[in-house]
């Protein structure tokens, strides 16, 4: 199969490769977008700047993937071949404070792996992802919007639900500050959180 690596110095190298199998937990996928973040070039397209979760391991590119399952390894329930899914970009360790929460992307694990950084991504014509990082991508949808969720959308939605905002009405809150009461000030702590 074929795949990119970014090797640095606004290079890009496309190269052969083995089409991977899926072993246990692991998802075979036919890339159909995988799109290519601003932090790709930051980081890697020009020079490879990044360390810790930024390291690039000169893998396969490409974080924001989205493709049909072509095969599923044993131990894999929920998906099949024919599925069209959207893979979540990090794969964190599942048992640390952060993954325990189903925040893979604050794993503080050194086993916390970025597809396309650490591990290969989706700038290939297969992607070998581990179930639990896939997300069924509805018909409604196309592929593409699938590699716009994976990363982008899905970073800022998490910022949301870490933050509990929310645009609907609290039945504890009323929609609007009471007019004798001043409205909660935002304090460094709680922007902290974010």
């Amino acid at each position: 199969m074929r795949g990119v690596i970014l090797p640095g110095r606004e290079r890009v190298e496309l190269r052969e490769f083995d089409r991977p199998e899926p072993g246990h937990g692991q998802v075979l996928v036919k890339m159909k977008a995988s799109g290519l973040c601003g932090s790709d070039l930051r980081a890697i397209y020009h020079e490879h700047t990044g360390s810790g979760a930024e390291r690039y391991q000169n893998v396969v590119a490409g974080y924001e993937p989205s493709g049909q399952v072509e095969a599923v390894g044993p131990g894999v329930d929920g998906f099949e071949p024919g599925d069209r899914v959207v893979v979540y970009h990090i794969l964190g360790c599942g048992r640390c404070k952060e993954c325990s929460k189903g925040f893979m992307i604050g794993c503080t694990s050194q086993e916390r792996a970025t597809y396309g950084w650490q591990r290969d991504g989706g700038h290939a014509d297969y992607l070998l992802a581990e179930a639990s990082t896939l997300l069924h991508l509805p018909d409604g949808l196309t592929y593409t919007d699938g590699a716009l969720v994976a990363c982008g959308f899905g970073t800022a939605y998490q910022g949301i639900l870490r933050a509990g905002v929310s645009g609907r009405p609290s039945p504890t809150r009323s929609r609007s500050p009471t007019p004798n009461r001043p409205t909660r000030p935002s304090t460094p702590a709680r922007r902290a959180r974010l």
